[in-house]
C-alpha cells in the first residue's frame, strides 16, 4: 500500500491546480489513496479535509456525493442532517454530510454535500 505523508499529499493538490477558492468533487474511497503517515485512520476524513482548506481556504468548496440508498431501497426515512451516508461511498462522504457546517441537498437518492 502506498504511503504518504501531509506534505507530499499538499504538494500532489498543488500540482493538479488547486489554488485559494477552487471547487473540489471528491467522489475516492480514502483507502485508495493510501495510508497516510502518522494519522490514525479513523482521523483520515477530518485530516484530510482539514488539508483540502489549508489550500482552497474559506473561499473554496468540498463537494461529495452523499446518497442513502435506503431510502428507495429498503423504504427507510431520510433525515437530511442525521441520515448517514450508504457505505459504498466511504467515510469521507458520511463524515462531510454530517459536518456541522455542511449543506446536504434534499434528494436522498441522489444528493451531494
Amino acid at each position: 500500500m502506498y504511503e504518504y505523508n501531509e506534505s507530499e499529499l499538499k504538494k500532489v493538490l498543488l500540482n493538479l491546480g488547486l489554488t485559494s477558492g477552487s471547487n473540489i468533487l471528491c467522489h475516492s474511497s480514502l483507502i485508495h489513496l493510501g495510508k497516510m503517515k502518522e494519522v490514525d485512520i479513523s482521523d483520515y476524513p477530518e485530516k484530510i479535509l482539514e488539508i483540502f482548506f489549508s489550500i482552497i481556504g474559506s473561499s473554496g468548496t468540498v463537494v461529495v456525493p452523499a446518497s442513502n440508498y435506503n431510502y428507495g431501497l429498503k423504504n427507510i426515512n431520510f433525515d437530511i442532517k442525521k441520515t448517514k451516508v450508504s457505505k459504498s461511498l466511504g467515510s469521507f462522504s458520511n463524515y462531510i454530510a454530517l459536518h456541522s457546517l455542511s449543506n446536504r441537498s434534499l434528494n436522498p437518492i441522489f444528493s451531494l454535500a
